[in-house]
C-alpha cells in the first residue's frame, strides 16, 4: 500500500554511466521485421560503449549490427528503497568475441565459441534516480533517510 509521494531527480551522463557499470543485466532495443524488440542481455560498460555479448548469428545480433538501438536498465525496489533507471540510444556495430582482451568481467550466457559482441555508442543518455517515498510530512515512509542502511 503506498504511504506517500515518491519523487525522481535527473541524473548526469556521468551518474548514468556509473549506475549502468554497477549492473550486469540491461534490455536493448531494436527492430525486427518492420516491428520493435526487445531482448534481456548481460552487459558491460567499456569506454563509456555498452557492449553486450549474443549468440553469433541469432536474431538479436543480426538485427543489432549498424543498426540504430535503444538500450534501458534499472534497479527498483519497493517504495522505501532508492530506485534508478538509464536508457540510451546509439549506433550498434557487431564485433568478434574470440581473443577479446578487457571485457572479462563480461558476464556471458552462451559458450564463448558462439559468442559476438555488440557495441553501442550512446548518441544520447539519459536517467532518473528515485527517491524513497515521503509521507506528508515530508519524511521518509519508512522512517530512514536515503543514507541509512536497512
Amino acid at each position: 500500500m503506498a504511504t506517500g509521494q515518491r519523487l525522481s531527480e535527473q541524473l548526469s551522463d556521468t551518474e548514468c554511466l556509473d549506475l549502468l557499470s554497477s549492473v550486469n543485466v540491461g534490455r536493448v532495443v531494436f527492430t525486427m521485421g518492420a516491428l520493435p524488440a526487445i531482448a534481456p542481455v548481460s552487459f558491460a560498460v567499456e569506454d563509456g560503449d555498452i557492449v553486450f555479448a549474443t549468440t553469433s548469428g541469432s536474431p538479436v545480433a543480426k538485427a543489432t549490427d549498424e543498426a540504430v538501438v535503444a538500450f534501458e536498465a534499472g534497479v527498483f525496489g519497493d517504495e522505501t528503497a532508492p530506485g534508478w533507471s538509464v536508457s540510451l540510444t546509439g549506433l550498434a556495430t557487431s564485433m568478434p568475441y574470440i581473443g577479446r582482451k578487457g571485457l572479462e568481467h563480461l558476464v556471458t550466457w552462451t559458450p564463448a565459441q558462439s559468442l559476438q559482441l555488440v557495441r553501442i555508442h550512446p548518441a544520447g543518455i539519459s536517467g532518473f534516480r528515485l527517491l524513497p517515498a515521503t509521507n506528508s510530512s515530508g519524511s521518509s515512509a519508512a522512517g530512514t533517510t536515503m543514507g541509512a542502511s536497512g
